[in-house]
């Protein structure tokens, strides 16, 4: 299967099979498959149990690791990482 998935319309990326929603995070953002698995097994065991907000949640976590420029992690740095994420997110709903 070609891997060009320019095509695919935002909407429709929630809706990829895992191996394609895969290479978009890797061929958008470098992660690989490793990092990729604990960040989604993570949202799934805070409470993003559906797929679509999972993936949406998921591209917005890149999304914010590119932004702040986080591109290597040390030992436990995927989940603090994370935990950061979701506390400004968080801080964003409320203020």
């Amino acid at each position: 299967m070609e891997r060009n998935l320019s095509v695919v319309k935002e909407p429709l990326y929630f809706n990829l099979p895992d191996k394609n929603f895969f290479d978009l995070c890797n061929d958008r953002y470098g992660i690989n498959r490793g990092v990729y698995n604990v960040i989604d097994h993570w949202f799934f065991l805070n409470g993003f149990q559906d797929i679509k907000s999972r993936r949406g949640t998921i591209l917005k976590f890149l999304t914010f690791l590119h932004k702040h420029q986080i591109k290597k992690f040390g030992k436990g740095g995927v989940k603090n990482s994370l935990e950061l994420f979701l506390a400004n997110r968080r801080e964003k709903e409320v203020g």
